[in-house]
């Protein structure tokens, strides 16, 4: 199937300096987005799939926190007072 895409001067210039650093046609590289851009597109897009590059980035070390927040609350509570 041949298909015909109007590109504006820059992406036109990109693509060009894109397929000339790879050493692809620009056939190619056309092809090869377009089937990252639908892959990308069907697969589901869930809450976890979204964020999961985020998921465990920024962790404080501190892994039990749920379990223990009630510990934790007292301990605080009790240091609050021990200063007074």
């Amino acid at each position: 199937m041949t298909l015909a895409v109007r590109l504006d001067p820059e992406l036109e210039r990109e693509l060009e300096a894109y397929c000339a650093r790879a050493g692809i046609p620009k056939s190619q590289a056309v092809k090869e987005s377009l089937r990252e851009y639908l892959a990308h597109k069907a697969a589901p897009a869930d809450a976890y799939a979204i964020g999961a590059e985020l998921f465990g980035r920024w962790g404080g070390g501190d892994t039990d926190r749920s379990i223990t927040r009630k510990a934790a609350f007292r301990e605080a509570v009790r240091a609050k007072h021990a200063r007074r």
